[in-house]
């Protein structure tokens, strides 16, 4: 009898990036959300006044010094930027709103009016030009405001012309004033020869300022103070409204709720501890994961071929020599993570050409079965051997090829009594079978679920715990806890469900299935197809 091992690790199955598959996990929810809330912004936005903009534009340039024969004040040039500083920060903005509605704005009022309002500068070498947008749900009010503010900005330009000239009259007027008050001074001087020169230089001082500021006096009545501000044309009256934006609003809070669909779902994927890796499962149980099963198809029990024969080499190198080499399955609370897995690793063995024997353990029949149906066999079930151990066996003969097959004991009927049972009689049957088997691979019923598993842990030569993808990590513990509590020797985890297909050289083709028949029935009779006893499931007699 040849046995032989896989010493080489299974290569990594690559699939789908993990975060594509994580968005397309979350899509139901992130899509559920971000519907949500374009409904809500769709409903808000349709139920809100309409807006109006009113814009006026403003040229900023410097003008002439004369005008004919008239002398014209000019402001000093500034950048075009102060012009935005103005209306934001100073008196201009409280002024024309004082002007349009006939009472000072209060501070909140101020304050809310300047999210309505939009001042864009564009600076160029030789001029600039001020656009004052202001929004409102009234288009005459918008545009009155606009107008106003607009007034209020070429007023503010003028009044700093007219400042050039009130400061320069202050500054010889308080000049003027010191020159007095200094020769009063030396009017008080001991030395009167000195004194004399100085107030006969400070008069002189005067008479100049004096002069200086008559001219000043003068100007200033008869020049005219103009702005370098020009408005080119007033804010007409708006006719169409420019919100509020309804499919725009929509879209953005549909992008949002996207957003925020995705950072719920990763949020509650962050609380959770969900095993979804061979990575997560070897961290949460610290035993080493021997295999991982691709999904099964819902129409198929059996397990992937080639998960089944690095399973059967983790087995192998993991559990110490016995004879026979029993081998419990179980998992920790769902009978779906075990499709396949005992009847994939009871194919690997008789493969292999051990003699191998699969048992169905749950006597309790609210599982879906290892898969094969002995309905037509009329054939003992497993609580009549564990209530009578010393009974001969006769199980069902599953083909696995024409060389090779393994041999089955089913469950028929349904006990309650199933972990007393697997006490009272387990022990006893695997005793009487060692000598006709190798390998006994027994299905076990959930840890967390029944006490099935637990009970027949210490009598197995090992155990493996299946794990399926989306299990919370705190049963695995549990489960693993509780087999290791009630003795049993767990070799390791085999993860079940994975969303992944085998990789596929280039060119080959698809392997094809094992036959696994239930009990009674044959390969079929049609064109160009043979009999082949060896793969039919039978009554095997003893």
């Amino acid at each position: 009898m040849s046995k032989s091992d896989a010493d080489q690790a299974p290569s990594r199955v690559i699939g789908l990036p993990d975060v594509f598959r994580a968005l397309w996990r979350g899509a139901p929810l992130a899509i559920a959300v971000a519907l949500i809330a374009g409904v809500l912004a769709f409903v808000a936005t349709r139920r809100q006044a309409p807006v109006y903009s009113a814009s006026v534009s403003l040229v900023s340039a410097q003008p002439p010094s004369t005008f004919g024969n008239l002398e014209l004040i000019t402001p000093p040039p500034v950048d075009p930027r102060a012009y935005q500083s103005a209306l934001l920060d100073g008196s201009v903005l409280r002024d024309a709103l004082t002007a349009v509605d006939g009472a000072p704005p209060s501070e909140l009022e101020l304050t809310a009016f300047k999210r309505r309002l939009r001042v864009n500068v564009e600076n160029q070498q030789v001029s600039g030009l001020v656009r004052i947008d202001v929004r409102d749900t009234d288009p005459a009010l918008a545009a009155d405001y606009a107008n106003a503010i607009a007034l209020g900005l070429v007023n503010w330009d003028r009044d700093r012309a007219r400042q050039v000239i009130e400061s320069t009259i202050s500054s010889l007027e308080a000049s003027i004033a010191s020159i007095d008050q200094q020769i009063a001074d030396a009017a008080q001087s001991d030395d009167q020869p000195d004194a004399q020169r100085l107030q006969a230089q400070l008069a002189t001082q005067r008479d100049q300022r004096s002069r200086e500021l008559d001219a000043a006096r003068g100007r200033g009545t008869a020049a005219v103070a103009v702005s370098s501000l020009e408005v080119l044309s007033p804010a007409p009256v708006p006719e169409k409204s420019v919100g509020p934006r309804v499919l725009f609003t929509t879209f953005v809070a549909l992008v949002l709720g996207l957003f925020v669909g995705y950072g719920v779902q990763f949020v509650r994927w962050s609380l959770r501890d969900e095993v979804g890796t061979r990575e997560k499962l070897a961290s949460a149980t610290g035993l080493p994961v021997l295999a991982a099963f691709p999904r099964a198809s819902r129409t198929s029990q059996r397990g992937n071929s080639d998960a089944g024969s690095f399973f059967r080499a983790g087995v192998l190198r993991a559990s110490r020599p016995a004879k026979p080499l029993v081998i419990g399955i179980t998992s920790a609370s769902s009978f779906s993570d075990m499709t396949g897995v005992a009847s994939s690793l009871a194919e690997r063995f008789a493969s292999s050409h051990y003699r191998t024997l699969l048992i169905d353990a749950d006597l309790r029949r609210v599982g879906p079965g290892l898969g094969m149906s002995p309905a037509r066999s009329q054939v003992p079930g497993l609580e009549a051997y564990l209530q009578d151990p010393a009974r001969a066996i006769q199980p069902i003969v599953v083909g696995v090829s024409q060389q090779a097959g393994f041999d089955f004991i089913p469950s028929n009927a349904p006990t309650n009594l199933s972990s007393e049972l697997i006490e009272y009689g387990l022990g006893a049957l695997l005793e009487g079978v060692k000598s006709s088997y190798d390998v006994v691979i027994i299905g076990l019923s959930p840890v967390l679920s029944l006490a099935d598993a637990v009970t027949a842990a210490p009598i197995c030569t090992g155990l493996v715990l299946c794990v399926g993808v989306g299990t919370s990590g705190h049963q695995v513990t549990q489960a693993v806890e509780a087999l290791k509590l009630a003795g049993g020797n767990v070799l390791g985890t085999v993860l079940t469900d994975m969303r992944t297909r085998p990789a596929r050289r280039p060119g080959a083709s698809a392997p094809a299935p094992m036959p696994i028949r239930a009990a009674g029935t044959e390969p079929p009779s049609g064109t160009g197809g043979r009999r082949d006893p060896q793969a039919v499931a039978r009554v095997k007699q003893r």
